[in-house]
């Protein structure tokens, strides 16, 4: 996954759907906390719909809870990841060339 981001430089992301899509794609398939979105963006998981739209890539987005993948928390504590094998070169192009 690191060399479909390797021309895309983090300091230039111009939108939180673009910052959002950055932070998944980077996990590599690891699930990242809708808590750890937050910090990054305001309306996260807005931001995440959003990437699952043609417009924005139309990414494979999978949603989890803590209770679901046997982590501390409970039914509402959230979690997301984009599975690496379901990216496509242009996805990625799609959604940071916004």
């Amino acid at each position: 996954m690191s060399n479909l981001l390797s021309n895309v430089n983090r300091r230039q992301l111009a939108t939180n759907t673009q910052r959002v899509a950055y932070r998944l794609l980077n996990a590599n398939g690891e699930w990242v906390s809708r808590k750890q979105l937050e910090t990054m963006v305001t309306s996260a998981t807005a931001r995440v719909r959003d990437l699952r739209k043609p417009q924005f890539g139309g990414f494979k987005v999978q949603c989890a809870s803590a209770t679901e993948l046997g982590k501390r928390g409970d039914n509402h504590t959230f979690f997301y990841r984009i599975p690496p094998r379901s990216v496509r070169k242009s996805q990625v192009t799609q959604i940071f060339q916004r």
